[in-house]
């Protein structure tokens, strides 16, 4: 860019004040150029002075730019955060008052469960006093209905022997009529004298009969079992396989827990054996659904793999095919699966059976099918041990044991259950042995002869066993005795005959009629010998049968 040459008043008027003689002198001229050139400098100093100015504008104006636009973007930042922690705040917010309201709901279903638990636990107790309360409505009802039988048992019998006394006075009065008649007479006679040597002859036969049926009944009381000391060996044989058999239970479940899935398992079939056990009725095909149910579970008890057992602890007389510990194993799990099903059905029998006797059928004949069959056996040997030793332990009576059931220790040996550490009540005690006692007979006189089965618990069991209570000594027995007895025979007469024929009717009347007369006077005031009586006069009115 071409210079300007700005000419100052004060450079023009100096050089109009030069005198022109001195133009031409050299220092003259060199003064008016360093003027000039000062002059110049002076202008060139302005415009730079100007031009820096303008530039400290621009560059301020530049500066004022970059903080406004900088504090716009700060400003915009704040906003933006803002509006996120806006935002991040509002969204804490909603999941707070989704936290709060799935508090509020688990709180809201755990009220309403425990309500709901309350409520079960409230409904299940009103059952169970609904159940026991029928129960005893059933009890009572039983006893007033025997009450009422033998009443009109008694109204029967007067009323008989009022017309026997009618019948006596008419036939005086014909024979008066008709003495006249000396042949019909001496004919009468004679009949009279037949018919007398007929009813002599029957009543020596019958003597006769009965003489034999004590006779076997004494001997086989004898022999079954051997000496008295041979049977309390037995006994506590017996007692001794139910105590393995508490100590196996214990050890097994503890090796459960070690593996829950084997635990549950166990668990379940330990249930659903229990439960198909009390589902059992009287009612008429109404048992296949629970007797499936449990023979289910014992094939699951073989297939399910379980550490093998001693079988040999648990038989009162060890098979001789088990005499080494190779031949004596079984799965523990099936005889953990029958031990709870023996105790199942000892359940039954002691509960329902005693205010029903009749209740006891379904369980014997389901007993009878489980410990018959050959899969649920030890090398073709029933395990029916494991239920018997349950019931000598419930029910010892059976195999003759005696004991002064007035003292503690006698009710010991007779089976007197105790609940809460107390002995129960004599009422809910003889209700108890009598569904026992007629749980023993539903098993015993089954009959396998159309079978392919064999019968774990033939009928011999039941003579045995009659015969056992029979030969205890008139002072040691007690109404736990009778009771029994009664229990034994009211539901199975009729098997009992089928078995055993005419010796069966000696031995009942044995057990019915002479029994009773050779106790003590304390022992026949008793309900159990009264309930043998009214189970003769019942004999005599529902099944025709006199045993007199």
């Amino acid at each position: 860019m071409a210079r300007v040459r700005v000419q100052t008043p004060s450079s023009a008027l100096r050089a109009k004040s030069i005198s022109p003689k001195f133009d031409d002198s050299p220092s003259r001229q060199l003064m008016l150029d360093l003027e000039r050139a000062l002059s110049q400098t002076q202008i060139h100093e302005t415009e730079l002075h100007k031009v820096h100015i303008y530039g400290q504008r621009l560059f301020q104006e530049h500066l004022d730019l970059i903080d406004a636009k900088r504090a716009q973007e700060e400003g915009a930042a704040l906003d933006a955060a803002a509006s996120r922690h806006e935002t991040v705040r509002k969204e804490a917010e909603a999941e707070l008052q989704i936290w709060c309201r799935e508090v509020e709901e688990q709180e809201r279903l755990k009220k309403e469960h425990e309500e709901r638990r309350v409520r079960e636990q409230q409904a299940r107790a009103r059952a169970e006093a609904e159940r026991k309360a029928k129960l005893e409505a059933e009890r009572r009802a039983r006893i007033e209905k025997e009450q009422a039988a033998a009443k009109k048992l008694a109204e029967e019998k007067a009323e008989a022997e009022e017309a026997e006394r009618r019948k006596r006075e008419d036939a005086l009065a014909q024979a008066k009529a008709e003495r006249e008649r000396k042949q019909k007479e001496e004919q009468t006679l004679a009949e009279e004298k037949s018919q007398a040597a007929e009813e002599e002859a029957a009543r020596q036969k019958a003597a006769q009969a009965a003489a034999q049926a004590e006779h076997l009944i004494r001997s086989q009381g004898q022999s079954s079992a051997g000496s008295s000391p041979d049977k309390e060996a037995s006994h506590q044989r017996y007692l001794q396989i139910h105590q393995n058999l508490k100590k196996f239970r214990k050890e097994f479940w503890a090796q459960c827990k070690k593996d829950a899935n084997l635990k549950t398992k166990v668990g379940d079939m330990r249930r659903a054996i229990k439960t198909s056990v009390g589902q059992l009725t009287e009612a008429k095909g109404a048992n296949k659904l629970p007797t499936e149910r449990i023979k289910s579970t014992l094939k699951d008890a073989l297939t399910i793999p379980s550490p093998p057992v001693d079988i040999r602890d648990y038989f009162a007389v060890p098979p001789p095919e088990s005499q080494t510990p190779e031949q004596s194993q079984c799965p523990s799990l099936l005889v953990y699966s029958l031990n709870i099903f023996s105790k199942a059905i000892i359940s039954q029998f002691g509960g329902e059976s005693g205010i029903s006797i009749s209740a006891a059928e379904p369980a014997g004949v389901l007993v009878a099918q489980i410990f018959a069959t050959t899969e649920y056996q030890c090398r073709g040997h029933s395990l029916i041990d494991i239920l018997l030793a349950k019931l000598h332990l419930a029910c010892p009576v059976l195999w003759g044991v005696y004991g002064d059931e007035s003292t503690p220790e006698g009710r010991m040996r007779l089976g007197w259950r105790k609940e809460g550490g107390v002995y129960i009540s004599e009422s809910r005690h003889h209700e108890r042995v009598s569904g026992l006692g007629a749980g023993f007979a539903s098993i015993a006189l089954r009959n396998f002869t159309k079978s392919r089965l064999r019968n774990p618990f033939p009928p011999t069991n039941f003579w045995e066993c009659l015969a056992n209570i029979l030969n205890v000594p008139p002072g040691e027995v007690q109404p736990t005795h009778l009771f029994v007895l009664k229990a034994m025979l009211e539901n199975s007469v009729e098997r009992f005959i089928h078995f055993y024929g005419s010796a069966a009717i000696a031995a009942l009347r044995l057990a019915l009629v002479t029994f009773p007369t050779t106790l003590p006077r304390r022992v026949q005031d008793t309900a159990g010998c009264k309930a043998i009586t009214l189970l003769v006069d019942m004999l005599i009115r529902e099944k025709n049968l006199r045993i007199e």
